[in-house]
């Protein structure tokens, strides 16, 4: 991955299906990448969790699903965490951030999502945050 690819800050106002690979060591605070994105009061609505093991073979790196955490060295954990916020029109706007975590340790990047529930994107008019930075 080329540092092109990433976002050295949080995409401010997004408000279109849109996905972004953030440098989390890149933010002052790693609550900044769901705290200041300019879009208002969200809804926290969840966080789910999923293992992998995961192992390096001849150059070729293979993954399997878990169904449950297993203390390895091998493990690693996919977690996403969701917010939703509704717009006037009563439609659903929502934004998943997904890290990666081994061995206690976090990657230092996270997939931030944005995306409409229906898949359309449409004009938002949201609630301002309340939270002033």
């Amino acid at each position: 991955m080329s540092k092109e690819q990433l976002c050295f800050s949080v995409p401010f106002k997004c408000r279109n299906n849109y996905t972004f690979l953030v440098d989390t060591s890149s933010l002052k605070d790693e609550k900044d990448l769901i705290a200041v994105d300019g879009n208002g009061k969200w809804l926290w609505s969840g966080r789910t969790y999923c293992y992998y093991e995961v192992h390096r073979l001849e150059g070729d790196i293979k993954a399997k699903y878990l169904p449950k955490k297993v203390d390895a060295i091998t493990t690693y954990t996919l977690r996403r965490t969701y917010w939703r916020v509704e717009n006037i029109s009563g439609s659903w706007f929502r934004r998943v951030v997904t890290k990666i975590e081994h061995d206690s340790l976090e990657f230092p990047v996270a997939i931030l999502q944005y995306f409409f529930e229906n898949g359309e994107e449409e004009k938002l008019k949201l609630a301002p945050h309340g939270n002033k930075r």
